[in-house]
């Protein structure tokens, strides 16, 4: 075969082509995940601590030759691997070859989560991702390793998120050294993590020596083993950093209190003899978020007039059949036959849409309940959930005050049509249909003046104990409460001070729900008369109470399996059955800390807790907004 020479030039020009397009796909940015880390737990295991929002970050490198700039999003997916939730975004810049950590917020809700990070032409995915009970971070100064110690610890100190609204997964810190790239933000959260109640354990570094820590964190400098900073705890040890190697040194500082035989015994009877319905769910099982979001969405229930309903629907049938059938034998035209069919269409269509859209009164709607803790000085770091029911349909770009904000869909059952976005200091852009819902969970810090409290002193012959309040303190919406050593305590209003009653029950039958409907749902069937909403916020203060003591711990012990009788079952091979210690047990051997009083008050939702949506750079607030604000102060007594 001769080629033409008019046959080679468009034989050159087509592989000239070819050849051209396979450099600019060599030339394309191309990501590659080269480390994950999620929340504080070492990046060998993926693990997250449930119902708690938490960091996860994501070492990204650029393999392509040319730059990428664009949008990266995680998300929570099914077994499929089908979007779950809405999108988490972040804007990011990477050079060709150069590597870069991205951090998000996510909120965990159960074990064997799966999650996948997206960008334009490619996918990464993670998981299952397995519960921890708590987080134990080993501050290093290094991006390098896969654990250390028994617990595999490790977290590089860099990466310590910038807000202390996103540590609320971290339990206990330990460090060697003084992180070096920390800037005023990272150690202003440090501060700011200790004081609403986190655990430092401080090591010698490996010259021998204690490391100094500058400006704020200068308090942690102190030479005594065991000092304060607020809620939390500062301890001071003379070991370097090979003592996490030692399983005794770890369950000695790090674990909970032994779960003894009579208090376990204990436990279990009270659960089996009990008459009242208790949740079959343990503490460790139980989802809060789930619980509240629920509640607060049933809260705006559409009043539908039923009864027309019903009477339009078989109206509506009467004229479809026998009435057309009836006018076609009668007229014999299918014409006017047609007529009246499309005629009941659009009437009894535009009737049902009115009778539907009168059910919810036309009118938007917010129902929230924050759980705010202080840290002092008028500021707060505060968890919301909030139901957004709107009657216009669109995309509503949702916000709220304060200086750092992080959402969840906080549910693992379908698809948002949304985006999360953690670049503009936190915001929700999510698509909400006409006359329907959208439940979020939000963690934020922001500024409520006016709601500090004062000393706490004893009063009444050393029995009760008093906390002194402004005038202008608002007045509360339900039953206050306050934990005092191994008890929950009724706690009394006066004009200028709450006192706290000297005796309570004990915090498992205090803290234990009830019925599971007052949590879950205020109602049963629509014609089931609907409970008051301050009752619903009332049930839900306990639960509220409970997800903000400190009950989970580090403890990887094995404690027998008791009968209710204190005797111990064997397995078939005559083995002793164990089991790890759960949130309950720890509750049941739970002891505030002598000199420590945690005091929670509910009171009206501010409007600084509204829920806005923004157009442009305008802010507004939607509209008819109502909810519970509990207060929770971590408070010294007096000589604590």
């Amino acid at each position: 075969m001769i080629l033409r020479l008019s046959d080679i030039r468009w034989l050159a020009v087509i592989l000239g082509c070819i050849a051209l397009m396979a450099g600019e796909a060599g030339a394309d940015p191309q990501l590659k995940v080269v480390d994950k880390i999620w929340g504080f737990n070492t990046r060998g295991r993926l693990q997250a601590v449930p119902n708690r929002f938490q960091p996860v970050s994501i070492r990204l490198q650029n393999t392509g030759t040319s730059a990428f700039d664009g949008e990266v999003a995680l998300y929570r997916t099914n077994l499929s691997g089908q979007q779950i939730g809405a999108k988490l975004i972040r804007q990011i810049y990477l050079s060709p070859g150069a590597e870069r950590w991205v951090q998000f917020y996510v909120f965990a809700l159960s074990g064997q989560e799966r999650w996948a990070l997206s960008w334009p032409d490619g996918q990464a995915t993670f998981g299952p991702i397995d519960d921890v009970r708590t987080s134990v971070a080993f501050l290093t100064p290094s991006d390098l390793g896969d654990g250390f110690g028994l617990f595999g610890m490790v977290f590089p100190a860099r990466l310590f998120p910038n807000d202390v609204a996103a540590c609320e997964s971290l339990r206990v810190a330990i460090l060697d050294h003084m992180p070096a790239r920390w800037d005023e933000r990272q150690r202003q959260a440090f501060l700011d993590w200790i004081r609403l109640g986190g655990e430092v354990h401080v090591l010698q570094g490996p010259d021998g020596e204690h490391p100094v820590f500058p400006g704020e964190l200068s308090e942690l400098n102190l030479p005594v083993s065991k000092s304060r900073i607020g809620a939390g705890v500062i301890y001071r040890h003379d070991k370097t950093a090979q003592v996490l190697n030692s399983r005794s040194w770890i369950e000695e500082n790090l674990a909970t209190s032994e779960l003894t035989e009579q208090e376990e015994t204990w436990r279990i009877k009270e659960e089996q003899e009990s008459d009242q319905r208790y949740s079959p769910h343990s503490f460790d099982d139980f989802n809060a978020t789930s619980g509240v979001l629920a509640n607060l969405k049933d809260m705006i229930r559409p009043e539908f007039n039923w009864g027309l309903i019903v009477l339009m629907s078989f109206a509506y049938l009467a004229v479809i059949f026998p009435g057309c059938f009836l006018m076609g034998k009668e007229r014999r035209d299918y014409r006017h036959t047609f007529g009246v069919l499309l005629g009941a269409v659009a009437i009894f269509g535009f009737g049902f849409f009115m009778v539907g859209r009168r059910g919810y009164d036309e009118q938007t709607s917010v129902r929230s309940l924050v759980v705010a803790e202080a840290m002092g000085d008028g500021e707060f770091v505060a968890t919301q959930w909030s139901n957004v029911f709107v009657t216009f349909g669109g995309d509503y770009d949702i916000t709220h005050e304060g200086d750092f904000r992080i959402y969840s869909t906080a549910q693992d059952a379908e698809k948002v049509n949304g985006t999360i976005s953690f670049d503009d200091l936190g915001s929700f852009l999510v698509d909400i249909p006409p006359y329907s819902s959208r439940a979020f969970a939000l963690r934020t810090r922001i500024e409520l003046p006016g709601l500090d409290v004062g000393d706490v002193n004893p009063t009444g012959g050393g029995r009760q104990l008093a906390i002194s309040i402004g005038e202008d303190f608002p007045d509360a919406t339900g039953p206050i409460y306050a934990v005092v050593g191994r008890q929950l305590r009724s706690v009394s209003r006066e004009p200028d001070r709450l006192v706290v009653a000297s005796q309570g029950q004990k915090l498992p039958s205090g803290l234990r729900l009830t019925e599971m409907s007052e949590y879950y749902a205020r109602g049963g069937s629509f014609v089931e008369s609907e409970k008051p909403e301050e009752q619903a916020f009332d049930a839900m203060t306990k639960p509220a109470i409970l997800r903000s003591l400190p009950i989970r711990s580090a403890d990887e012990r094995a404690y027998p399996v008791r009968n209710t009788d204190g005797t111990i079952p064997t397995d078939n091979s005559g083995r002793m059955m164990t089991r790890k210690m759960t949130a309950e047990d720890e509750l049941a051997v739970f002891e505030q800390e002598a000199g420590l009083v945690s005091l929670f008050v509910p009171v009206e939702l501010p409007e600084a807790l509204y829920a806005r949506y923004r157009s442009g750079s305008d802010s507004t607030i939607l509209p008819n907004q109502t909810g519970r604000l509990i207060l929770v102060y971590h408070l010294k007594t007096s000589g604590g």
